[in-house]
């Protein structure tokens, strides 16, 4: 006797003839109107073929190649960008170029923005604490409609309590400075760019998609990143100047190479989402107009089923009308 555990797992089904296993297979993705059920876009394989692997390696070397090439004017672009930011803002100091040697393979140069920082004085440590507290409460005020806001406002009181307790009893020995910080987050974002074409090789270069438009979406992210960066580390460094380096763990653990990461996640969902052929069953399934949400009833899943068609008819009781 089957049970239903015999009827969950394809590998165990009850009946030994083939065409009864292969029957049943196919009407567990059909409806009870008769159209199809398609798979979960979360569900679905993109089978890798092998001769798009040369074409995307080779992409993805193309595109790394390139940007280290092109290091040097990267780096004089975001000078030119920190320079007019640090002016614009009125923030004291200088830019000014380090060069920098990885294993003797590469040299490149990095821009560093030199400006002063300092540690927290009493009244800044206790304003940062009525911040802190106040990002606390007002988290329980978020209506409940509006539950991520919650999280990431009791995220940024996490980090910034963390900094309080530290200044609060260790300040002298915090061993980071604005400057220094900014150079080397500016390192960590060279680096991270050169990893876009790298990693978008192994996921996104092997899906089928057009070769323009995964070199499109290689070229936006990295172009977006060239640009965010200098603009991102400026902010930065307007914040620790004024308002000391109390708040470096904030901005460092909340906005810095998180929100680069978050943004090269956004940029490959963006184009994930381009139009693909495992997103037709998603088109089929919109198209139908019946709205039983499991089929049509004309077999093919295409919405052009007759209204109704094979639902259950309502019992009438003997001797009396349908209501």
């Amino acid at each position: 006797m089957a049970t239903s555990r015999h009827l969950l797992l394809d590998a165990e089904l009850p009946w030994a003839d083939a065409a009864m296993r292969r029957e049943v297979l196919r009407m567990r993705q059909r409806g009870w109107g008769g159209g199809d059920i398609p798979a979960h876009r979360a569900l679905r394989v993109s089978p890798v073929q092998p001769g798009k692997l040369v074409p995307a390696a080779l992409l993805a070397l193309a595109l790394l190649a390139a940007y280290l090439l092109l290091l040097g004017p990267v780096a004089h672009l975001w000078a030119g960008m920190l320079e007019f930011w640090r002016s614009a803002v009125d923030l004291p100091g200088h830019v000014s170029m380090v060069r920098h040697d990885f294993y003797g393979l590469l040299q490149f140069d990095v821009p560093s923005l030199n400006f002063g920082s300092g540690l927290p004085g009493s009244g800044l440590w206790w304003s940062g604490l009525i911040f802190t507290l106040f990002l606390g409460f007002i988290s329980f005020a978020v209506p409940l409609t509006w539950l991520p806001l919650r999280y990431v406002l009791r995220l940024l009181a996490f980090f910034q309590a963390g900094a309080q307790l530290f200044f609060g009893l260790w300040p002298w020995a915090f061993p980071y400075d604005g400057s220094g910080y900014v150079h080397g987050m500016l390192i960590a974002d060279l680096m991270l760019i050169s990893l876009i074409p790298v990693i978008l090789g192994f996921t996104y270069f092997v899906l089928d998609f057009g070769l323009w438009r995964k070199a499109l979406l290689a070229l936006l992210t990295m172009l977006h990143m060239l640009v965010l960066v200098p603009l991102q580390y400026a902010v930065h460094a307007y914040v620790i100047h004024h308002l000391s380096l109390l708040f470096m763990p904030l901005m460092f653990f909340v906005f810095g190479l998180t929100v680069n990461v978050l943004v090269f996640i956004s940029f490959y969902a963006w184009g994930v989402s381009w139009w693909h052929p495992l997103r037709m069953e998603d088109v089929r399934w919109a198209k139908r107009q019946n709205g039983n949400g499991n089929g049509n009833g004309n077999h093919h899943g295409n919405g052009n089923g007759r209204p109704g068609a094979g639902r259950p008819s309502q019992q009438v009781p003997s001797g009396g009308n349908p209501s």
